[in-house]
């Protein structure tokens, strides 16, 4: 045996002896391989993995280095229990022979910021050489200035590209360093990334010093956007505070709480892309002008518009025509007859307005597209409307206490509740108006209100009254049967049993004034017409004939005020002025206005062949020029009919002054024509 034999064997027991642990059972085939210089042969071997070299003896065994977590640059000795270490040391060695090193770093915050800077400083070079440019990464921080502790300082640091050692060109390690904020008075990344170049510069918050205080930076103002070719979105942002020489491009991840921000500057960029369309309109003359707009479209890329998409359509009508009232009624019919047509879904409808923001869809292509958002523009517009209509209905149950059941329906057009208006059940007294209500002559009726007229024999005159009730004490028949139902033609005076009287609530002659237990059963739709009526109101339940349906409430003014409102709501086109001219014609002291006070009553609409009839009732006041105005059904209603009285009648019925009325309108300079469409129309709207 030579020399060297004993030598390696000595080395091999020392080794042998030093150890017992089990060799790693995953160890490569090329460790355990005796053909390889350098290694030994396999046997009953027991210790560690073996890294001899050729002809040379270890002093130590070899182990991996790591860095310190969150200190790059500064390494410590240890070793994992599973070999990876060992296989790290194994390549480091096998590394190092070949002339280069491998060190395996632990990825922390400090070194992946490292990381982006240096792909940043690559991209910057690379856009000195003609190529796009992306602008590099700053993530602002605050800490505090040791000699002064009030004024905010930042902290930089300055990262240069690395070469094959791993280090940095201009530095060796990632420490904090001061920075000036300006260079010449402006700093290097003031301005925007189209028309100058920054500074390969990261601003950390303070890399594990302990310094970092947590400040957020309020943003002023979004001034721009990139993106590049692999999608990286980047905002040039104004921070609340600083000058400009400290705007700095940011990812949307850092923009935290600032959405009104974020869609202001959206609206703004929708904006100039509008102009850019309006400024350079495209034309089938034109062959170029696509190309145009396309070239001024790249230069105002759009973020992710995160605005709901009946707020984004609103782009396409901008650049071509506004949606016109026609075109929304057309598409409300096809909405509401559930048209089978094949609507885009919001994908398509995002593709397709990234198209036109992008340059890369013709706006002559987009005929098909109008009909497909003019659906989406009006489907959201009538949401809105079932919403705000949904409230109104609810608020007029609520005062009426479905004493009728009101309903609101409204599939015309896009006319919401009318304003300043406010539902009352009975009318309210104006400036300068007295109600003596507190009469005190009633009838003694012990066995209940009923007709007590007779008629003698051979007596052609009216009937005379048997007893001094109500209708007798004023010289007028009872106008109620006994099922409570209206007996009298139009135009003659109800008189009703008031609190002085003896007579219980089930009176049969206590009919408007007990309207909450009469319209109990009712259900009524207040409804928009498609004939340019407005609204309108029909019944759901079938009315029979002869039935109370409600009182004609409003605000009772004088004649002074019903004139002035006639002429201010006459030049508007419409009056809701109803004159108490059952005993004067001509100088009417008191006239109800239901513009802005009323019921359901102000919605019924005019038609010279009517199914409801205008009634004076008097109830506790006996004023002659003050009654109720009351409606009653004239013949059996249908379900689903429109109610409707006629505007030109008059309480006393009395068909000479209609006429005359009629006739004092036609030769008005507003006169407007009647759309009732009855057989008998007089073509003359009466107001």
């Amino acid at each position: 045996m030579s020399a060297n034999q004993r030598n390696k064997g000595k080395a091999f027991l020392a080794l042998s002896s030093s150890s017992n642990r089990i060799p790693n059972p995953g160890q490569s085939r090329r460790e355990n391989d005796t053909s390889l210089p350098g290694k030994l042969p396999a046997g009953p071997i027991k210790g560690r993995r073996h890294c001899l070299t050729s002809g040379k003896q270890p002093s130590a065994v070899s182990t991996r280095k790591r860095r310190i977590e969150d200190t790059p640059g500064i390494f410590s000795t240890d070793e994992d229990d599973d070999g990876t270490a060992r296989d790290a040391t194994l390549k480091q060695l096998k590394a190092k022979k070949r002339g280069k090193v491998e060190v395996p770093i632990v990825k922390t915050r400090a070194t992946m910021l490292v990381k982006q800077q240096r792909a940043a400083n690559l991209e910057n070079v690379q856009a000195s050489r003609g190529k796009a440019k992306e602008p590099s990464i700053r993530l602002r921080s605050r800490t505090r200035n040791q000699d002064n502790p009030e004024t905010p300082e930042e902290i930089s640091v300055n990262v240069g590209t690395s070469n094959d050692s791993g280090n940095s060109a201009g530095n060796s390690s990632v420490a904090p360093q001061r920075r000036s904020s300006s260079r010449n008075g402006r700093s290097d990344s003031a301005s925007s990334p189209k028309s100058q170049s920054h500074t390969p510069t990261t601003k950390v918050a303070a890399i594990e010093s302990g310094e970092e205080d947590g400040t957020d930076y309020e943003v002023e103002e979004i001034l721009d956007f990139s993106k590049n070719d692999k999608g990286v979105e980047r905002f040039y942002v104004k921070w609340m505070g600083y000058p400009e020489g400290d705007n700095t491009w940011e990812p949307i991840e850092n923009l935290n709480n600032c959405k009104e921000t974020h869609l202001s500057f959206i609206e703004k960029r929708v904006q100039e892309i509008i102009t850019a369309y309006n400024t350079i309109p495209q034309s089938t003359s034109d062959p170029n002008a696509f190309k145009k707009l396309k070239a001024a479209l790249k230069e105002l890329q759009m973020p992710n518009d995160c605005r709901p998409i009946h707020e984004r359509i609103k782009f396409y009508f901008a650049i071509t025509a506004p949606i016109t009232e026609d075109e929304k009624r057309e598409t409300l019919k096809k909405m509401i007859k559930k048209d089978k047509a094949r609507w885009w879904s919001t994908e398509q409808i995002e593709k397709f307005l990234m198209g036109l923001l992008q340059g890369t869809l013709q706006l002559q292509n987009t005929a098909d597209a109008r009909a497909q958002l003019l659906y989406v523009a009006v489907k959201e517009e009538r949401e809105s409307q079932q919403k705000v209509l949904k409230v109104w209905e609810d608020s007029l149950n609520e005062i009426t206490e479905r004493r009728p059941k009101i309903i609101i329906e409204n599939n015309a057009d896009f006319e919401g509740p009318p304003q300043n208006f406010s539902y009352k059940n009975t009318s309210e007294v104006g400036i300068g108006v007295q109600i003596a209500d507190h009469i005190k002559i009633g009838c003694d009726c012990k066995k209940g209100c009923r007709d007590k007229y007779k008629k003698r024999k051979g007596h052609k005159g009216p009937r005379e009254p048997a007893s001094k009730c109500c209708p007798e004490e004023s010289g007028v028949e009872l106008a109620y049967n006994k099922q409570k139902k209206l007996k009298i033609r139009p135009g003659r005076p109800i008189y009703e049993c008031n609190d002085s009287c003896t007579c219980d609530s089930n009176c049969v002659n206590r009919v408007v004034q007990d309207g909450w237990t009469s319209m109990a059963g009712m259900e009524m739709c207040i409804f928009r017409t498609s004939n340019s009526c407005g609204w309108a109101v029909k019944t759901l339940k079938p009315i029979p004939k002869g039935t109370f349906v409600g009182l004609y409430a409003g605000e009772i003014i004088n004649r002074n005020q019903a004139g002035r409102r006639a002429i201010r709501d006459g030049a508007e086109g419409m009056t809701y002025l109803f004159d108490l001219d059952f005993n004067q014609t001509k100088k009417v002291p008191y006239s109800i206005d239901a513009k802005h006070i009323g019921n359901f009553t102000r919605f019924i609409n005019h038609s010279c062949s009517p199914n409801l009839a205008i009634f004076s009732v008097w109830h506790n006041c006996l004023d002659p020029d003050m009654p109720m105005l009351a409606l009653f059904s004239l013949k059996d209603i249908a379900k689903n009919e429109e109610i409707t009285y006629d505007y030109a009648s008059i309480a006393s019925g009395n068909k000479d002054e209609i006429e005359k009325k009629i006739k004092r309108q036609a030769g008005a300079k507003n006169v407007k024509p009647c759309l009732c469409g009855a057989v008998n129309c007089r073509l003359i709207f009466p107001f």
